[in-house]
C-alpha cells in the first residue's frame, strides 16, 4: 500500500531505493573523523539517512549520555538517528538485533566504511550473516542488506596518523585544548568548544560525585552483558563481545 506521505508511487519507491546507513562506534568522543564519513554518507544522493549505533560502554569518565548529547547537538544539520541499545555489549551487535526488529521499514541498509579503512571485515561479516544460507530469515519484509562503502580519505594528524578518539580523549586528560582541537580540522571554532566544554563538564561532574567504579569501568546502570539468544553467539567478530575499534 502506498505511503500517503508519498506525493506518487514514483516517489515512494525511489525513497525505498534509497540506502540507511548504520554507522556502528564508540563516539567518545565523536571526533573530526566521525564527522567526515557522516558528512561523505549524508551528502550522497543515494542515501535515505544515517543511524549511529552508540556504543553503552563508557570510556576514560565519557559516558553515552554525553556522547550522545554531542553528536545531537555537532551534528543537527544532518540526516542522522541515534540508536543506543543498553542491553547490547557492543554497537555492532545493536545493529544486528536492530536490522531484525519487524517494525524495520522496508528498503536498503548498509553498514558504514570507508573503501580506504581497515573496518571493512564489519561490512562482510554483516552481509554474510544475512545470507540465505544464515540468517536471512529473522529480516522483516522487504529489508535488503547490501554493500555500500564510500570513497573518502581518512583524516590525519600532522605526523600522518589517523584521527582517533583515543588522542582527542588523552588531550582533555592533559587539559590541553590545543592538542584537543587536531581531531577537529574541519570544524569551526564554536563547535570544538562546545564538544570541550560539554567534555569537561562531564569530567568535573563525575570527579565530584567521587565515581571511581564509573570512571575505571564505564558503563551505564542497568546495562548488561548477555546476548539476547544464543543466535548471536555465532555471529562472527562479536562472539567474545568485541567493540568497535577506537576510532
Amino acid at each position: 500500500m502506498q505511503d500517503k506521505t508519498f506525493r506518487s508511487f514514483k516517489q515512494y519507491k525511489e525513497h525505498l531505493n534509497k540506502v540507511t546507513v548504520l554507522y556502528c562506534g564508540g563516539f567518545k568522543p565523536l571526533t573530526g573523523a566521525h564527522i567526515s564519513m557522516i558528512e561523505s554518507y549524508a551528502n550522497h544522493p543515494d542515501v535515505k539517512k544515517i543511524i549511529l549505533f552508540v556504543s553503552p560502554k563508557g570510556r576514560d569518565g565519557i559516558d553515552s549520555d554525553v556522547a550522545c548529547e554531542i553528536i545531537n547537538e555537532t551534528l543537527n544539520k544532518f540526516p542522522i538517528e541515534i540508536v543506543l541499545d543498553e542491553n547490547s555489549c557492543s554497537p555492532i551487535l545493536a545493529a544486528y538485533r536492530w536490522i531484525e526488529r519487524p517494525e524495520r521499514e522496508p528498503g536498503k541498509y548498509a553498514i558504514a566504511s570507508s573503501t580506504k579503512g581497515e573496518d571493512y571485515r564489519r561490512v562482510k561479516g554483516f552481509l554474510e550473516s544475512y545470507t540465505p544460507e544464515r540468517f536471512q530469515k529473522n529480516l522483516p519484509k522487504g529489508v535488503e542488506i547490501i554493500e555500500f562503502p564510500i570513497n573518502v580519505n581518512p583524516l590525519l594528524y600532522e605526523n600522518g596518523k589517523p584521527i582517533s578518539s583515543t588522542n582527542a580523549r588523552k588531550a582533555l586528560e592533559n587539559n590541553n585544548y590545543k592538542e584537543f582541537k587536531k581531531s577537529y580540522p574541519n570544524l569551526s571554532e564554536k563547535k570544538i568548544k562546545l564538544i570541550w566544554n560539554k567534555l569537561t563538564k562531564s569530567k568535573k561532574d563525575i570527579e565530584e560525585a567521587g565515581n571511581t567504579e564509573f570512571t575505571e569501568t564505564g558503563g551505564l546502570s542497568g546495562y548488561s552483558r548477555v546476548y539476547p539468544s544464543q543466535k548471536y553467539k555465532s555471529i562472527k567478530n562479536i562472539e567474545e563481545c568485541r567493540g568497535p575499534q577506537d576510532t
